[in-house]
């Protein structure tokens, strides 16, 4: 399995070129290769951020790039609930998070977890999480979030330990920020095999393997990604 990881992207548009060149060179060498987003794929760019319709810009761009996955990020509740929620509907990947409750006003396709099936049969579970903050919220404005409730991260993720036998693969990709994924790596018993991190912007170089699991983070704003073969 081959997985082609960024987070953080901020609304880098810029740097999509880039990213497409990347992607499609990549994908020449490996056909199958998973493309995911570890979350704050929005904010930084008043292209995308003042666009008539907040946030748009960035979901086309990923649109068209190929993404698989998304987790979501504290900066995907920037758009606000309604905001929020037609994006997820415009997006052909899938959002994945399994420690938010959504706010029931509004449509949002975001999943707690999904298996993908590659076509040489390997199963690979992704359980999306996002980071809580003392206050109970992301780090966002809280308006963003009031109709929305929140569950631990590091509860939530034991409760879905059972994907692993549903899978050969068993990954988190999540929004956490480092440190944090080192405390979820060390909380869990056996099972989870690989962290797809973002949140602290941490630049991973050298193999980070924490209670035997691998742990990713590609910095921000498309000046990196990851490339994963399992």
């Amino acid at each position: 399995a081959v997985i082609f990881a960024v987070n953080d992207m901020h609304a880098a548009i810029d740097n999509f070129p880039k990213l497409a060149y990347l992607v499609d060179s990549l994908k020449a060498i490996y056909p199958d290769m998973l493309l995911v987003a570890a979350g704050d794929n929005q904010t930084g760019n008043p292209v995308n951020d003042q666009y008539p319709e907040k946030g748009l810009p960035m979901i086309e761009l990923m649109n068209a790039t190929g993404f698989d996955l998304s987790a979501v990020g504290n900066h995907e509740f920037d758009t606000g609930p309604e905001g929020f929620s037609t994006l997820t509907g415009k997006a052909k990947f899938s959002f994945l998070c399994a420690n938010l409750v959504t706010d029931t006003r509004f449509k949002f396709r975001i999943e707690p977890y999904k298996i993908i099936t590659l076509p040489n049969g390997l199963r690979l579970a992704f359980l999306g999480l996002v980071q809580v903050s003392p206050s109970g919220i992301p780090d966002t404005h809280p308006d963003n979030a009031k109709d929305f409730v929140f569950l631990s991260p590091f509860e939530t993720a034991r409760k879905h330990l059972w994907l692993k036998d549903s899978s050969d693969v068993f990954i988190a990709l999540t929004h956490l920020g480092f440190e944090d994924d080192v405390k979820l790596a060390e909380s869990l018993p056996a099972g989870l095999d690989l962290i797809i991190g973002g949140h602290s912007h941490t630049r991973v170089e050298k193999e980070q393997v924490h209670n035997g699991i691998l742990i990713t983070q590609a910095e921000n704003k498309l000046k990196y990604g990851t490339l994963i073969r399992l």
